[in-house]
């Protein structure tokens, strides 16, 4: 379910561009209404917390920079190409990650990351280079490689930030600060508009609903009942989802190259998975312990 909600996330956002609403108007609208979600939780559960000054700048440095970034840059490569491609491009942030953990000395190289790293690289020349009419923009591929670089930080500063935090208390904060500097970024260069068609409400909606607080909640069961590394390796299934559902709705192909590249990216981030387990930031901000390259 947690892959399903992440991986229709794009397809959704295509349907609110068709009514003419902006990126920067439905990542504020995207992230006020989760963060009061999950407020309301918290205030419903009676859920107590206190942190640290250190973890509050952590939080802030998480969400209103870097996932807001990651959020925009993500967002607007679908404006530029497939969502197909665009999750395929993004999906390559497992090995990012790893190889900033090796090179920071908190990792050692094995010969499973070393397999990750080729498959993928071989990937991504397939994906980039045998597009056939599969047309490929080069402004796309830039912001989808920006998206996973900085969502890379995002994880590799969060485990060693903000470990020992609970992940609804993690996940209210994030978004908090998203919605913060969304606010402020929209209202300074003058981008929050509502003057959008009344249908983008619907793919907004279910952005909220089954792509941002229901993909939490069923990984965080998830990983209660299969475990980190089946977890982690069950949202793989993501870019399959977006895939699919875009050769269904938009007619999206890719071709056979493009494909197998695909499936290439896609093990290099299931061999990431089986290396190791580790503490990493699960996609809308909740740390807990799981194998690197989850994204929910």
């Amino acid at each position: 379910m947690s892959a399903a909600g992440f991986g229709v996330m794009p397809i959704f956002a295509l349907y609110a561009y068709q009514s003419k609403i902006n990126v920067m108007t439905l990542l504020f609208i995207r992230f006020a209404l989760s963060a009061m979600v999950f407020w309301s939780f918290l205030w419903i559960t009676k859920q107590k917390f206190k942190l640290t000054k250190a973890q509050v700048g952590a939080f802030f440095l998480m969400g209103g920079v870097l996932y807001t970034l990651q959020s925009t840059l993500y967002f607007n490569s679908l404006r530029f190409m497939s969502a197909s491609l665009t999750t395929l491009l993004f999906y390559t942030y497992p090995i990012i990650v790893s190889l900033l953990s090796f090179l920071t000395g908190n990792e050692k190289l094995t010969k499973r990351h070393i397999l990750a790293i080729i498959s993928t690289s071989l990937g991504l020349m397939l994906i980039l280079g045998m597009s056939g009419n599969n047309r490929i923009n080069p402004a796309g591929i830039v912001l989808a490689f920006g998206a996973a670089l900085v969502y890379s930080g995002y994880i590799w500063l969060g485990d060693r930030l903000v470990q020992k935090v609970p992940s609804m208390i993690s996940s209210s904060l994030v978004t908090l600060f998203s919605t913060l500097s969304f606010t402020i970024i929209g209202l300074g260069i003058k981008t929050l508009s509502f003057d959008f068609g009344a249908k983008a409400w619907l793919p907004i909606i279910g952005i909220i609903i089954f792509s941002t607080i229901m993909s939490i909640a069923a990984f965080f069961k998830g990983l209660e009942l299969t475990g980190p590394a089946t977890a982690s390796i069950l949202s793989t299934l993501e870019p399959l989802v977006t895939i699919g559902l875009s050769f269904i709705l938009f007619h999206d192909r890719l071709t056979v190259y493009q494909m197998i590249g695909g499936l290439a990216v896609i093990s290099g981030a299931v061999i990431i998975v089986l290396a190791k387990r580790i503490t990493v930031v699960i996609n809308e901000s909740a740390p807990v312990t799981v194998s690197k390259g989850d994204r929910t």
